[in-house]
């Protein structure tokens, strides 16, 4: 069996290696000349799977993507061709709603507001909004959600529309999937107009797909509202635009999930996947994929919202990341230039671990160490 893995799959030769011959490319590299004699393709969301870049893919039995979203794969295609596809939903979960915390918990610190008294609008409510409506409950917040697709499907919560958020909601986060559908579509879902007619001062994040928000509307200079805008997705990536970032207070190339924990949750479904599909047995799980290496963070006393913020600044510092990337781009010229630090970055991404990998230490049994576990973090009690 002849696998192509793209080179930036956390942990791709240990799980595939004994299964075939590997080789590895970067994956915005990968031609339809590289998949002539191929059996197995695994790859990212940089690679787009279709019927160009399949054309020579004669043999090719199975497409694993080590990412939660699918847009870049044409799925009718695959499917008219038998050929297996699968995805890895719900890995980068966790560490995209705590990238989400650890943007609010800035702007409460830079802006020194309570989080608490704030309205949270969130806009999809997949595995990422869901799983980060379960956080922002935990801290009592209170959450605005939407979603007409999972609403039509029956979902019992209690949804509204997207107008009545950008009325409402103080803080909007966008997790919607890139649809086209004219009914449902999100490209472009904030558009010129509906920027301009958020609240004053609200604060937008987007780590979801860079199309969602049209950032034309930002370059036509017609954005009349004030509002703070995070960016971890972008509209042609790897080659931003560098206008658009003097419109942002936050931004990152696509890391919101990044952690350690959801790339290597990616490979591993992809992985279990494929021993199912051949029928191999697993010789890994999960859990011996990770590393065992924690960090200690004291509480002393009660736990209250600033030593909350305290602690997700602890276990992720956006801010600095946001610098470091920024740093980067100041020195790019080109247009290529940009899209190879963006690129480059990812690659060499820090080892950035979720809260799991926090152990507070110093609390006593109460209501403070069930609030932090469901936040995620180790507790340690001490009686």
């Amino acid at each position: 069996m002849k696998i192509l893995i793209d080179e930036n799959i956390v942990h791709g030769r240990k799980l595939f290696e004994d299964y075939g011959e590997v080789t590895f490319k970067p994956g915005r590299n990968i031609k339809a000349e590289d998949l002539k004699n191929i059996d197995v393709l695994l790859v990212r969301s940089v690679t787009k799977v279709d019927e160009n870049l399949l054309r020579y893919a004669k043999k090719i039995k199975f497409v694993g993507s080590c990412t939660a979203g699918i847009d870049h794969i044409d799925i009718n295609y695959l499917m008219s061709k038998n050929i297996a596809f699968f995805s890895a939903p719900g890995s980068n979960k966790i560490a995209v709603s705590e990238y989400v915390l650890a943007v609010i918990m800035y702007y409460g610190k830079k802006y020194n507001f309570n989080f608490t008294d704030k309205v949270i609008g969130l806009v999809g409510m997949g595995n990422v909004g869901s799983y980060l409506y379960g956080l922002l409950k935990t801290l009592n917040l209170n959450v605005l959600i939407c979603d007409p697709l999972i609403e039509k499907k029956g979902d019992h919560r209690e949804f509204c529309d997207i107008e009545y958020i950008c009325e409402n909601a103080d803080i909007i986060s966008l997790h919607c999937s890139l649809i086209h559908d004219t009914k449902f579509s999100s490209y472009h879902l904030f558009d010129l107009n509906r920027l301009n007619n958020l609240k004053a001062n609200t604060i937008l994040i987007n780590a979801s797909r860079g199309d969602v928000i049209d950032e034309g509307a930002f370059l036509g200079g017609d954005i009349k509202n004030k509002f703070h805008l995070t960016l971890d997705v972008f509209e042609n990536e790897p080659f931003i635009n560098k206008k658009i970032l003097s419109y942002v207070d936050l931004f990152t190339p696509h890391i919101a999930g990044y952690s350690v924990e959801g790339k290597i949750k990616g490979s591993w479904m992809i992985y279990d996947d494929f021993c199912g599909y051949f029928g191999y047995d697993k010789k890994y799980e999960f859990c011996e994929l990770l590393p065992t290496v924690k960090k200690d963070f004291f509480i002393d006393g009660e736990v209250n919202n600033k030593k909350i913020m305290q602690l997700i600044e602890f276990a992720y510092n956006v801010e600095k990341e946001s610098s470091d990337f920024s740093k980067t781009l100041c020195i790019t010229k080109s247009k290529n230039d940009i899209g190879k630090e963006f690129d480059l970055f990812r690659k060499n991404y820090a080892q950035r671990r979720e809260f799991s990998s926090i152990c507070v230490r110093g609390l006593k049994k109460s209501q403070d160490i069930n609030k932090l576990k469901k936040l995620g973090f180790t507790v340690l009690e001490y009686d």
